[in-house]
């Protein structure tokens, strides 16, 4: 049967074609570009199937040779061949239109041959793909999870929202029934925040997912607040980029915008490497190798942690604030407690900005 998915999860596939192609894992700047001098030699890519044993995808000068946990060769297959594979491959993906997922039934022999039956391993972390390096620099051969985002698809998410994303803001004095039910039939949450304050403020409260607060105070004590003063001032003002909006919306001195936008940094590494929002974190990453980037021309980048500040620099200017929708996670509305008081949710969700 066909494997079946979008450009995203199909750059999956690519990446362990490519490394295994390319031998060779480069390092990038916070621009995405390529650091000729820092590379991880490959050794080996590890996958698990649903329901299967783990596959080990062994590299050496000539072939790429599928081994079973107890080391016994199943198949193998020239790195040349990958070579061709992994560019056919990448571009039948750019061939794919819209967003939908889709099948590339050429590709259907050559993933069921070396044990390929289905676009995402399973995992319940942030983490895409096992590869085993040799590092150069140390000689040491560590076995490390890293995390997959394509530039092949739509800009993925870094921070997915739900419930428990809210971020809960008391209006600090009551507004009218009437006023209420004008605001609440406005669209944007934007529009609503500057109609509530023509005769009001709003003050941020708490968070609505206490797992979630926790997780932010674990980064930072203060870092409740901070995400959610920024998040309030991107819907206000319609700025949604969060290098941009550090840089130009808040209202601090230099000295203080620099404090931020390290929390922020640790946020955003956070986000990637481990900590999601309804999911108690106990402060590790998840993806211990890091990230690898898909390219648009094809290349894969990582950003190892060993050079972890490019990953944070990378982070901060290729993201942005979005909203989702306000009814499936019940934000962007003015709502009551039982004791009468006033309150308006905003919710948090990062997106990539390509």
């Amino acid at each position: 049967m066909s494997l079946k998915g979008n450009k995203g999860e199909w750059s999956e596939i690519y990446a362990l074609l490519k490394v295994l192609a390319d031998g060779k894992l480069y390092g990038a700047d916070a621009d995405l570009n390529k650091i000729q001098s820092l590379y991880y030699n490959i050794l080996e890519v590890i996958r698990m199937e649903k329901d299967k044993p783990q596959y080990h995808y062994q590299r050496n000068d000539v072939d790429i040779v599928i081994v079973d946990e107890e080391n016994s060769e199943l198949l193998r297959r020239s790195i040349k061949e990958f070579e061709e594979q992994a560019g056919n491959l990448f571009g039948e993906i750019k061939n794919i239109t819209g967003t939908g997922k889709n099948t590339i039934p050429v590709f259907d022999e050559f993933l069921e041959a070396i044990k390929i039956t289905s676009l995402k391993a399973p995992s319940s972390t942030k983490s895409d793909i096992t590869i085993q390096i040799h590092d150069i620099y140390t000689g040491a051969k560590p076995v490390l999870e890293f995390s997959i985002k394509s530039q092949l698809g739509s800009p993925s998410t870094l921070l997915n929202a739900s419930k428990a994303t809210n971020l809960v803001f008391k209006l600090k004095s009551p507004l009218s029934e009437a006023e209420i039910e004008k605001i609440n039939e406005l669209s944007s949450p934007g529009e609503k925040i500057k109609r509530i304050e023509l005769n009001s403020e709003l003050e941020f409260n708490h968070c609505a997912n206490d797992i979630f607060s926790r997780n932010l105070r674990m980064i930072d004590s203060t870092m409740p607040k901070i995400i959610a003063d920024l998040v309030y001032l991107a819907n206000k003002n319609k700025s949604w980029s969060i290098e941009d909006l550090l840089a130009n919306d808040l209202n601090l001195d230099e000295d203080e915008k620099e404090l931020i936008e390290y929390k922020v940094k640790q946020l955003l590494v956070s986000a990637s490497l481990g900590m999601m929002p309804s999911s108690k974190w106990n402060g590790y990453d998840e993806a211990t190798g890091g990230y690898i980037v898909v390219k648009t021309t094809g290349d894969l980048v990582c950003y190892h942690l060993y050079n972890r500040n490019a990953l944070k620099d990378f982070l901060f200017r290729n993201t942005k604030f979005e909203n989702a929708s306000q009814s499936r996670h019940q934000f962007g509305t003015i709502y009551k407690d039982e004791d009468g008081n006033q309150y308006f949710n905003l919710n948090l969700q990062i997106r990539f900005k390509k």
